[in-house]
């Protein structure tokens, strides 16, 4: 399971109710199909608010540097944001544990050989998902 972060820019302070927050908000998000974009575009349905305009970008850093300089919101896992460079420029708010994980699955062929690598990638993950 991957735990999802909600990220706005530090000039939101929590003092204003998220919907009118939202409200005036752009998504910033990758292009239709990603699981990220459809979880924040669910969660926003789902408080009946409408974007002010959505944004597609190319990259995880494209994404967060438009956040950091409040060009509007997005949701990625924590794992994601916690390694890149804008994460101090960004305020991070903890989702509701009804919406905050979503399952994210490895697939691979059964007829070709697991490597070492392979299994020692396998391994970590499955310590990172018991960590969670």
């Amino acid at each position: 399971m991957e735990s999802f972060l909600f990220s706005t820019t530090y000039r939101y302070s929590g003092l204003v109710e998220p919907s009118d927050f939202l409200q005036q908000q752009n998504l910033l998000v990758f292009r239709e199909g990603c699981t990220y974009r459809t979880k924040l575009e669910q969660l926003v349905r789902e408080q009946g608010m409408l974007p002010r305009k959505v944004m597609e970008f190319g990259t995880v850093e494209a994404i967060l540097g438009c956040v950091a300089v409040g060009m509007g919101i997005t949701l990625f896992p924590r794992s994601v944001i916690m390694c890149l460079q804008h994460v101090h420029d960004i305020k991070f708010h903890t989702l509701p544990s009804t919406t905050a994980h979503i399952p994210t699955m490895l697939i691979w062929r059964t007829d070709v050989l697991r490597t070492k690598a392979m299994n020692a990638f396998v391994e970590v993950v499955q310590e990172i998902d018991q960590s969670l």
